[in-house]
């Protein structure tokens, strides 16, 4: 059985929380059509920021694909606000049986909150505790990607990652000036010099030893001054959604899903429920096309969860069934928003 630190570094890898809060970058990256770059500059997504930034949701159902190997952490993630990436609308129904991060096998119908609904998939990434956080290239990609996008959205586009980039940038001095004002630190003038002329992203190393020595830093000043920092940073960065979320249209409104050329949408639910699954499961055919379950296997490990039907494949034709696609139409219809 995997544990969950595990299986986040296997879905989807796992962003340890102190890299993403205190990301360097220069006033030049804000010009870099860098796509690599780009996925490294994330930004978080809470329920409770959810519904401060888009409005108080309904709880909704979508689907999870999954192997047996990560059940038993789907499982325990029941009830708690660690992030669950699920969909809705795959332009492919292949994607059932083939999965996504963690391969195919069983797809799980999961009612849950919603913090984040894209019509695209967003890449996104979780740091250690479950937390989820979306890459800047996915909401403001350099090309057309997912998308047909006009002429108009992409010069938007553009314009608004140069925004966000000093947005962040500002952000980082704002916590800062916080830092150096407050009163664990005010008073330490070496402290407030070296913290100054060292940059946000440098605040970390403070833990060196040589350092800490030499600043007056100890184990117990240290925590609180990271605390403060982080803090300080989901503050912000959910001033930078409620200011830019709207401009994001194509990512965020309904109205444009059907202009979506490929891959699958994403809506990463919190505080989620098993509700029932639906197995793979493959038959054989001879030549005249009869089809024969191959071995009379068990049923997969669900866990408890439900079996509610099977995604019937027929190897002979590598194809669904004609049961198969009556449980493939009973899924999209389970999860149609």
């Amino acid at each position: 059985m995997l544990g969950f630190k595990q299986f986040l570094t296997e879905v989807v890898g796992r962003n340890e929380l102190k890299d993403i809060v205190f990301l360097s970058f220069s006033r030049t990256d804000a010009k870099s059509d860098d796509s690599s770059f780009m996925r490294k500059v994330l930004l978080p997504m809470s329920k409770k920021m959810s519904q401060r930034v888009f409005g108080e949701r309904n709880r909704i159902r979508a689907a999870h694909i999954t192997s047996e190997g990560y059940v038993d952490e789907l499982v325990k993630m029941q009830g708690t606000q660690k992030s669950l990436a699920c969909m809705t609308n795959p332009s492919d129904p292949k994607i059932w049986r083939e999965g996504v991060a963690t391969g195919g096998g069983i797809v799980f119908i999961v009612e849950g909150y919603p913090t984040l609904i894209s019509n695209i998939d967003l890449y996104s990434r979780l740091d250690g505790q479950g937390r989820r956080y979306i890459p800047l290239g996915s909401l403001l990609p350099t090309d057309s990607g997912a998308f047909s996008y006009n002429s108009d959205y992409l010069k938007m586009a553009g314009q608004l990652r140069k925004t966000i980039f000093k947005q962040i940038k500002e952000a980082q001095s704002n916590i800062m000036f916080k830092l150096v004002s407050s009163r664990m630190v005010k008073d330490n003038s070496n402290l407030v010099n070296h913290i100054m002329n060292s940059g946000f992203h440098n605040i970390p190393k403070l833990k060196i030893k040589e350092w800490g020595d030499w600043l007056g830093v100890d184990n117990r000043l240290y925590g609180q001054i990271i605390a403060f920092c982080i803090k300080e940073w989901f503050d912000e960065m959910e001033d930078i959604w409620k200011k830019n979320w709207r401009r994001l249209q194509y990512i965020f409104d309904p109205e444009f899903m059907s202009e979506r050329k490929n891959t699958w949408d994403e809506i990463n639910l919190v505080d989620i429920e098993l509700i029932k699954c639906y197995p793979y499961s493959e038959t054989g055919g001879d030549l005249w096309g009869d089809l024969e379950t191959f071995d009379d296997e068990e049923d997969p490990y669900t866990a408890g969860v439900p079996i509610a039907g099977y995604l019937e494949v027929d190897m002979s034709e590598d194809e669904y069934s004609d049961e198969g696609w009556k449980t493939v139409r009973k899924i999209q219809s389970e999860i149609k928003q």
